[in-house]
């Protein structure tokens, strides 16, 4: 619901309704709070929520990848915008990955933030194909999902209702390619599809 608030940017100080609005802008999902002058209507100002950050992945690509990702204050989160239970994390904190800038990994597979960032271009690669395909809302088919874990000490990965964890190989390198993060979710759409 709109809130009533001040708003003291750009000039005097003037009563301002607060309103989140959510759509597409130039095909590309847009969260952005909008503020309309609570006297003559007129829209005061915008802030866009949805940040379009950069991944330097090592499974997936073109080079780099295109993720979502959320601002936060001065920070950006390796977490959908869209679906915001979508999020990766140091599966060693049940941490989301957080920074000041929105670019994340190195390329290299044995960096968790680069596992984050191919884990997050598949997720966000499968809820399109989910949403265009079969007319799905995400992989719970509510529009939400699950947090992405990089950090399992195995060569395995699992999804257990909760999460899905993702370990790596022989290499120890993280195994967060489109194939195993897209299979474990799999798992996550079976879990939440009566019959």
């Amino acid at each position: 619901a709109p809130a009533l608030s001040v708003y003291a940017l750009d000039g005097a100080s003037r009563l301002a309704w607060d309103t989140m609005v959510t759509g597409n802008a130039n095909g590309e999902y847009s969260r952005q709070s909008v503020y309309v002058d609570a006297l003559t209507g007129t829209v005061l100002g915008t802030q866009e929520h949805v940040m379009n950050g950069d991944g330097n992945t090592a499974w997936n690509g073109p080079k780099p990848v295109h993720i979502d990702t959320t601002k936060s204050g001065n920070n950006f989160l390796l977490r959908d915008p869209a679906h915001p239970t979508e999020q990766c994390q140091d599966a060693a904190t049940n941490t989301t990955f957080s920074k000041t800038t929105d670019t994340w990994g190195n390329g290299n597979a044995t960096s968790k933030e680069t596992g984050c960032a191919d884990a997050m271009f598949v997720i966000q690669t499968e809820n399109k194909m989910l949403s265009q395909w079969l007319g799905r809302n995400s992989f719970d088919g509510n529009g939400g999902g699950w947090p992405i874990r990089v950090g399992l000490n195995d060569l395995n990965a699992f999804y257990d209702g909760t999460q899905v964890q993702v370990g790596h190989n022989q290499q120890n390198q993280w195994i967060s390619s489109l194939d195993v993060v897209g299979h474990e979710h799999g798992h996550g759409v079976d879990d939440h599809t009566p019959g």
